[in-house]
């Protein structure tokens, strides 16, 4: 491409004012024809500016998925305490890269989406990277500005994003294996690299240097029927953001599970699982603790969470996989409204992947029990509770007496007499 089409490109004013509403409170960098970056940090303050990088060499930009109070004050080298005091957000950058065509990287990535609008998230962004990718965000403004047992979420920089990233790649896994008739990674890559300390992502309607392609943000809809040649420069229209406003705290029930998920893949590298046998029977309702009663009365709100929670449970304490659907079917009833068919399917079908349900969330953990009736568990794992409890009732029952037979009942008569 010819250095005066880049700049036309870059001198509309629609383009311009687009790179610059993604840039706020981050470093923006320039990249050359050589592919090499220009110098760190950078940021964009006015439309003129991208202008003017371009007159001195850019091709592309690149912005930071973390935000800064100043990205001027970044240093290389800079100490990990001195970036979280100058760290005010980051964005959860999800980027596809595809090893094969862009095929399959639309499949993943409405695979991907599918995922996270079952977590309740919707008002996420998606784009072409300009090559053989998307890259999907859900902004910062999605999450908590804190919560118990994770601290200032924007200071827990690269290990929520990157727990979140390989939660959403492992719970999607089995689906696109389906799909793709193979190990999803021998096909792409959902790449936890985009998410280091003062990593860069091609700025939305950035040009990519590989292909002259425009990374121009769609809706999901749009994602399947994509022809990449709509993203040449000439045929650009900016009429979407890429970054979009967000509901509060809509992507909570994402960075629990994350959590949780990851909590639990550390116990089970380290085998460090709680240990007890799955009884062979099933045991009944009649012995649930209260926190499992509170969700099974019907909820209005942390209804998915609460699937992995009753399935877990429920293997855990000597359920078969169709009883513990049945029974999901008939609690969903209660709730208020009911969550999609779909959507219980998806939720109670994920966690029988790989070795099936993991151990329960523990009583006191308020990220998957929080809200669920005022009542307080003084127990720690509704599990192993409910084991102990069978197990102190098989205790105390009084072992039953054995019947006698003609020849002791004689005896005992000789002896009375």
């Amino acid at each position: 491409m010819y250095k005066e089409e880049i700049e036309s490109y870059y001198s509309r004013t629609d383009v311009q004012r687009a790179i610059l509403e993604v840039s706020e409170n981050r470093e923006v960098i320039p990249v050359l024809s050589t592919g090499s970056f220009g110098s760190r940090p950078n940021a964009v303050y006015y439309e003129k500016d991208v202008g003017q990088m371009v007159k001195s060499g850019a091709i592309e930009f690149h912005c930071s998925v973390e935000r800064w109070k100043d990205p001027l004050k970044l240093k290389t080298g800079m100490r990990k305490e001195d970036q979280d005091a100058l760290r005010i957000g980051w964005d959860l950058i999800i980027d596809i890269d595809c090893k094969k065509t862009l095929e399959e990287a639309k499949t993943a990535c409405i695979i991907l989406l599918d995922r996270i609008e079952e977590l309740n998230i919707h008002n996420y962004g998606v784009k072409f990277s300009g090559n053989r990718g998307f890259h999907i965000v859900v902004p910062f403004e999605a999450f908590p500005a804190e919560i118990m047992g994770m601290g200032k979420i924007a200071k827990n920089y690269p290990d929520l994003p990157r727990k979140m990233i390989q939660y959403l790649a492992d719970t999607t896994f089995e689906t696109m294996k389906e799909e793709f008739g193979e190990d999803p990674r021998n096909v792409l890559e959902i790449d936890q690299g985009v998410i280091s300390p003062r990593h860069l992502f091609r700025a939305p309607y950035a040009l990519n240097r590989k292909t002259w392609l425009a990374s121009i943000p769609l809706e999901k809809k749009e994602i399947r029927n994509f022809d990449p040649q709509s993203a040449q420069p000439s045929k650009v229209k900016v009429k979407r953001k890429f970054l979009k406003e967000t509901k509060e705290n809509e992507a909570i029930e994402l960075l629990r599970a994350s959590a949780y998920w990851t909590s639990t893949r550390k116990k089970d590298s380290e085998r460090k699982e709680i240990a007890f046998e799955v009884p062979k029977d099933a045991i009944p309702v009649k012995f649930f603790p209260g926190c499992i009663e509170n969700i099974m009365s019907g909820l209005d709100d942390g209804r998915k969470r609460s699937v992995f929670i009753l399935v877990s449970f429920l293997h855990r304490i000597g359920w078969e996989r169709d009883d513990v659907w049945a029974f999901l079917v008939d609690w969903n009833k209660k709730n208020k409204p009911p969550l999609a068919d779909n959507l219980l399917k998806s939720s109670f079908t994920s966690q029988y992947t790989g070795e099936g349900p993991k151990m329960s969330p523990n009583c006191s953990n308020p990220g998957y029990y929080g809200g669920f009736g005022e009542e307080q568990c003084e127990h720690r794992n509704p599990v192993s509770y409910t084991l102990g409890r069978v197990r102190a009732l098989k205790r105390k029952r009084p072992k039953k007496r054995r019947a006698k037979t003609k020849k002791e009942t004689k005896q005992e008569k000789e002896v009375g007499e």
